[in-house]
Parts: structure tokens; sequence; C-alpha cells
């Protein structure tokens, strides 16, 4: 690979994973569930907010094997991976937290009077959604 060239051979304009919109989606499927007391799409809204967002994560992971470039390559290089992997670190965090928050659904702890556990954890998906629509233009558009 030439040195400085951008973007690297291994990677085309265009390239992305699972799309995070269908995540927020379905976590915004989970709190208008329990906002309406219906406790099983509360917690299949989540399971499948869940699923996808290993997905994304594991797609990541793959994406990051098939490149044939590394850090020390290129700035490019450089700045690919730590906007893309800063940005798994917080689909990771947003994984843990959702987690905790299907667990708490599965015991019974939300209910359409006290949802606000669900809340908080999709104003942060929706952070790290907004934060993906940043990564995406400046890392596979521009």
């Amino acid at each position: 690979m030439a040195a400085g060239g951008l973007p690297p051979s291994g990677l085309r304009r265009g390239d992305q994973h699972a799309d995070p919109r269908h995540v927020e989606r379905n976590d915004a499927l989970a709190d208008t569930s329990i906002k309406k007391g219906n406790r099983a799409g509360l917690q299949a809204g989540l399971v499948l907010t869940l699923c996808l967002g290993a997905t994304f994560l594991a797609t990541q992971v793959i994406e990051y094997h098939r490149l044939g470039f590394n850090t020390g390559d290129t700035s490019f290089a450089a700045t690919f991976f730590g906007l893309t992997g800063l940005h798994g670190a917080h689909v990771f965090i947003g994984l843990m937290i959702l987690l905790v928050m299907t667990i708490r659904a599965f015991r019974g702890h939300f209910s359409a009077e006290h949802h606000h556990g669900v809340e908080i954890g999709g104003i942060y998906w929706h952070f790290v959604d907004v934060m993906w629509i940043v990564v995406y233009v400046t890392v596979y558009l521009l």
C-alpha cells in the first residue's frame, strides 16, 4: 500500500456495518411499549435491540480483520481505527446498559408508571446513533 493513500486499499467508499437505525427503532419500540403498559413489547424490543447491537459489534470486528491495514500504516488508518474503535466502545457500553435494562424488564421492574430506566438507556442509544452518523460520514463518505 502506498504511504498516506486515502482511503487505504482495504476500505471502499460505501462500506458499512449493520445499519444502526434498526437498533434505534427497536429501542423506540421498547420505550413506547412500556409507556403503554405492554411488558412483552418492552422485552421484545430490548432483546431485539441487544441482538442488533451485538451484530453491529461483530460486524465491526470482522471488518477490522479484513481491512488489510493497521493503525501504524497511514494517518487515515489511525483516524479510522480511532473513530470507529471509540464508537465501538460506546456501543459496547450501551450493550451493557441494555443488558441490565433487559434483565430488569424480565424481572418486572418497569411499568407504565415507572419506566425512567428505559428512557435513560434510550437516551444513551440516541447519543450512540447520532455519533455513528458523524463517524459514518467522516470515514465512509468523505
